[in-house]
């Protein structure tokens, strides 16, 4: 036992004694021992087993501070109060049904709620600072680096002779006056306590600031005691120099029975004249300075402490061998050290974060051991829901995982290499719309690295999120760096699968068209794989020129976004890596690869003998055994099969440079196992980790000031300011930049007297110089024209059809069983424009627009069935093959209504009543002379009338005539018909004013209410092929599919996730009504 120990705290006898009782250990051990904390501990542990989760030295300090509490904490758990048995990890305990996560939680706040509040640790009382200490504090850094010393002619007089300095003796006999100075009422009341005492530990630092200004500079001063008269009409201060051979000085002030007075007068004398100094000294920092120091370096290191004091210090004080303000940087550390001791609670880590939970549980969701801490409260889930809320419609957001071991500070308790942060980071958009606030929404301080103990922190994040929003998943891809253990921890916890499950899940999509099924697809960070990969070429290939080429070709593999293209880099790399010698089949594999990297695969001819050696090749276990269950691995597998199996072993050549099987064997099952993880086959895009790496240089560089390893609790309230200030920004919209308004720049106006401007001969020239200024001027503003929609997506303004564009689009999509077509294109849609603002040639209704628009007529009424106007266009010419394009027809309808395109130049509305046996034929312009087709349709009609329709109806057709409006223009025709097959649906009466233009932008408008919604179809192709990589406008609110612009616009760069993307029907229009 060690003799010199010193306990931090006593413990009453009989407790003591009472509780060892408990334990069956004696009670004369108990005496002996009865102040030491471990044998407390180590007590307990004998008693519940070593590796109890309670019982464990953290916890049962802040529990010895009294004994008896130890006991009741115990007893207070009904899941230990009956078993005791040991729990061989957290994991298992996790798992443990002995073991209630509830009752541990319930019963520390039972026992904590005993105990007083601990007062921060920190190495002095708070000081109430008043402001004229303040104030001179920083007006001694202000002090001039050139003045001289004081009391001014005094000299060093150090002897040599160290008999002479030991005999030398200090005194208090101060004859010698050396000056004085005065002092305010504000500041004497700061330094007087009242009665016959001041204020300990700041009336000191106030007078050695006032006799280093004033009277004595050279001397370090350190004060020895105070005395006032017994009427305290008199005060006597005592002090002395640092240096033992120096002089003493006594302060003396009068009162004169009168304590409120506008100066104080204080005068001080010393035992003589000159200073004897040996060495360079300086004092002490304590008490009110020391405080002043933290708070005025609390944001930087040591050496910058350092090397300000030193540079505003006096040359020719240091020459009197007085250090001023210089103090050594173990010192310095100490202050920042207590600066940031303020806000702790226990010098112990873990017993820290314990308290810290205890007053945040609402932030600090779960605490234990081996040291571990979920971190996310509301503030967090309210900035997800609305980086939720402000994403594309179809899309969801990206999560980046992570971990670093450079922020948190390895506790002394825990025996671990190192604690770890690990964080669930995503990008926010500010007010402008512009994204690159980077957030966390969850925190997880660990000081294990295992799948269980990630994973367990993921589900508790997803539950505390589908309690908080009751949606899931939220993420639509996670990416993070290649570890397995984040890999499989997400995968277990988000997917609810394990990984290799989710690999085997991404092959099914990929080959077997499988089902999503709401998947959160993971990625690897580019930048990290490219690193592995560059390891690896490295260690296996010593030629530089060789290492390029293949860097390239597995970088140009991670943008491959179809299988295909993987698999033909598969099969030139193996026959590149595989091939002893170097064949015409390894030139075409790397011509093959080179050109891959660009964008341009050359097929590689099967017909060319390969020259392999297979049995060179290493087959070495893998540490990850899970690549055999791998469908990748599998698929690659026999493909690399198929390639050995034409291959001639037999052969003399030139060796071959990328020759390495083991390279060959490493990227197999190393990479192309996890193949949708780091490609673009289902993620779409390439995945990069930038964004969590950017918080964490927040945090080290910005919140803690790039300083060592911080404190669990420290870490955790620097985290949290940083959520707490964005929610602000983000609760009341507040910008990252330009909170104010900009600068107006200072015109200079010149002086134009006398002065002309040059003149434009031409109108045009002027108008078009005009016109160039003011398009300089709208393209420096990046801006989208804010739009009205309909509840399906579509644009109301009629203006954005009207004009012919470089691309035609889809308009409308409709629910169409009957014709061969249910997409309205733009070039349809575009002829329902006014004629008086369209070309001739524009004029006449398609079509479509015809079928489209009396089927919406015929919505909901089974009497009705509408002819395709193809039809009529077969019945005219007496064409074979009717009957294939008229299997959809409804053969309940008793009533048909066909638009019969005469001599391809104008429409005809035919209707037949088969209960009523009439025919009627509108044609707009009354024109007899397609009567002729009333025969036709007879011939038709009888034919397929008993196969299609009701065999009740009645066959013996008559003409029938209406009254009806006829046109009095020539493009017109098209709506007049559709106008007459309105009316004949809903049995209305004709109109004699029916006016056919504004009837056009009814039909517009009927058009676009009825369509189905757009926003999940393809703007130009009108498909709805979401599997495939789309883009979103930000005007139209449209989704395009990148193929589909490729095709029609060229080459197309998708432009990054921060800047707004417009297609190219919105820059024209844009273009139109500017």
């Amino acid at each position: 036992m060690n003799n010199n120990f010193k306990p931090k705290r006593r413990i009453d006898r009989l407790q003591l004694a009472e509780y060892f009782n408990n334990l069956s250990i004696s009670y004369n051990d108990a005496i002996q021992l009865k102040n030491r904390d471990e044998v407390v501990c180590n007590a307990a542990l004998e008693f519940y087993g070593e590796n109890t989760y309670f019982t464990r030295v953290n916890i049962l300090r802040i529990l010895i501070r009294n004994t008896d509490q130890i006991s009741r904490f115990f007893k207070n758990i009904p899941s230990l109060s009956t078993s005791r048995q040991s729990v061989e990890s957290v994991d298992t305990f996790n798992n443990s049904n002995n073991i209630n996560d509830n009752d541990i939680n319930n019963n520390y706040d039972r026992v904590f709620n005993d105990f007083e509040n601990t007062s921060p640790c920190v190495t002095d009382d708070e000081i109430d600072i008043d402001i004229p200490i303040r104030n001179m504090f920083e007006n001694s850094f202000k002090l001039s680096r050139d003045r001289q010393i004081l009391p001014v002619g005094c000299k060093n007089v150090f002897i040599a002779n160290k008999s002479i300095v030991d005999n030398r003796k200090r005194t208090y006999i101060c004859p010698i006056f050396e000056g004085d100075f005065y002092i305010s009422k504000e500041e004497w009341h700061s330094i007087y306590q009242g009665g016959n005492k001041l204020k300990e530990g700041i009336y000191v630092y106030f007078l050695k600031e006032k006799l280093f200004e004033f009277v004595n500079n050279v001397c370090v001063i350190n004060v020895r005691s105070y005395y006032f008269s017994k009427n305290l009409s008199n005060l006597c201060i005592y002090a002395y120099c640092g240096h033992i051979e120096c002089k003493s000085f006594v302060f003396k002030i009068s009162f004169h029975n009168n304590m409120d007075q506008p100066l104080y007068h204080f005068k001080v004398f010393s035992s003589c004249v000159d200073y004897c100094h040996s060495k360079l000294l300086t004092r002490h920092v304590k008490g009110i300075e020391r405080k002043l120091l933290g708070d005025k370096y609390k944001n930087k290191k040591p050496l910058h402490m350092a090397t300000d004091c030193i540079l505003k210090s006096s040359k020719n004080i240091l020459e009197s061998n007085h250090l001023q303000k210089i103090k050594s940087h173990g010192v310095y550390r100490n202050i920042i050290s207590d600066n940031k001791r303020k806000l702790d609670r226990d010098s112990d880590d873990v017993i820290d974060l314990l308290l810290m939970r205890r007053e945040n549980p609402n932030y600090i969701q779960l605490v234990g051991e081996p040291l571990f801490a979920y971190v996310h409260g509301e503030e967090q889930m309210f900035l997800l829901k609305n980086a939720i809320r402000d994403a594309h419609p179809l899309k969801k957001i990206t999560a980046y995982v992570d971990a670093t071991g450079s922020i948190v500070r390895k506790p002394k308790t825990v025996e671990t290499k190192r604690i770890l942060l690990y964080s669930i980071v995503i990008r926010l958009k500010d007010s402008s719309g512009e994204s690159g606030t980077v957030c966390s929404v969850s925190d997880f301080i660990s000081s294990r690295h295992d799948i269980t103990t990630i994973s367990a922190w993921l589900s508790h994040f997803k539950t505390f999120w589908t309690n908080f929003s009751m949606t899931w998943p939220i993420f639509d891809r996670v990416v993070t760096d290649f570890s397995m253990a984040e890999l499989n921890a997400l995968s277990q916890a988000f997917n609810e699968m394990s990984f290799i499950a989710y690999i085997n899940n991404c092959y099914n999509i990929i080959y077997n068209n499988g089902q999503n099924n709401n998947l959160t697809h993971l990625a690897l960070c580019c930048a990290h794989l490219m690193k592995i990969f560059v390891n690896c070429i490295n260690s296996h290939y010593n030629d530089s020129n060789v290492g390029t080429i293949l860097k390239e070709s597995l970088a140009a593999v991670s943008n491959m976004k179809t299988i295909r293209e993987v698999e033909q880099w598969f099969e030139s790399f193996t026959v590149l890596t595989c091939s002893k010698l170097e064949s015409l089949a390894v030139i075409y594999a790397k011509n093959n690869i080179i050109n891959l990297n660009i964008g341009q695969a050359i097929i590689v001819n099967e017909e060319i003998e390969l020259t392999f050696k297979t049995d060179s090749i290493n087959n070495n276990k893998i540490r990850d055994s899970t690549y055999k269950s791998s469908l990748f691995y599998k698929h690659f597998c026999l493909m690399k099969d198929k390639v050995l199996i034409k291959v001639n072993n037999d052969g003399i050549g030139t060796q071959n440079k990328f020759y390495s099987p083991n390279f060959y064997n490493d990227i197999l099952v190393r990479f192309i196992t996890y193949l949708p993880l780091w490609t673009s086959i289902v993620n779409g895009e390439r995945s990069c980790n930038a964004p969590i790496e950017k918080y964490f240089g927040t945090l080290k560089n910005s919140l803690f000031n790039n300083t060592m390893p911080e404190k669990c609790s420290r870490v955790i309230r620097g985290i949290r300011k940083h959520i707490v200030s964005i929610f602000e920004m983000k609760k009341f919209n507040i910008g990252k930049s330009q909170c104010a308004s900009k600068k107006r720049k200072r015109e200079i106006c010149e002086e134009g007297w006398k002065k002309k401007s040059k003149r434009v001969h031409s109108y045009y020239k002027a108008l078009y110089s005009n016109k160039l200024k003011s398009q300089e001027i709208v393209s420096q503003v990046k801006h989208y024209i804010p739009l009205q929609f309909f509840s399906n997506g579509l644009i109301k303004s009629k203006n954005y059809y009207s004009q012919t564009r470089s691309h035609e689009y889809a308009v409308c999509r409709f629910e169409n069983n009957v014709f061969f077509q249910n997409i309205l294109y733009s070039a349809s849609f575009r002829t329902l424009r006014a004629s008086w603002v369209i070309e001739q040639n524009e004029k006449w209704l398609d079509n479509f627009v015809i079928e489209f628009s009396i089927s919406l007529f015929i919505n909901n009424n089974p009497d009705y069935c509408l002819l395709s106007c193809a039809i009529s266009k077969e019945i005219d010419k007496e064409k074979r093959g009717i009957a294939n394009k008229i299997e959809n027809l409804n053969n309940s309808a008793t009533k048909i209504l066909m638009v019969f395109n005469q001599g391809n130049n104008h429409w005809v509305l035919i209707y037949v009543d088969l209960k009523n046996g009439t025919f009627g034929y509108l044609d707009p312009i009354n024109n007899s002379n397609g009567r002729n087709f009333f025969q036709k349709f007879l011939t038709f009609f009888n034919k397929y009338n008993l196969k299609y329709f009701d065999s009740t109806v009645r066959t013996d057709l008559k003409l029938n005539t209406y009254q009806y409006p006829l046109q009095n223009d020539n493009v017109n025709c098209g709506v007049y018909c559709i106008y007459y097959a309105k009316c004949l649906i809903n049995s209305e009466t004709f109109s004699e004013t029916f006016n056919p233009e504004t009837y056009r932008e009814c039909l517009q408008e009927m058009l676009l209410l009825s369509a189905k919604d757009m926003r999940e179809y393809c703007l130009y192709c009108g498909s709805d092929e979401s599997f495939r990589e789309m883009i979103y406008c930000e005007m139209c609110q449209r989704f395009i599919h990148l193929r589909c612009i490729r095709n029609r616009d060229g080459t197309f760069q998708k432009p990054p996730e921060e800047e707004f993307f417009i297609c190219q029907i919105c820059l024209e229009f844009k273009k139109d009504i500017s």
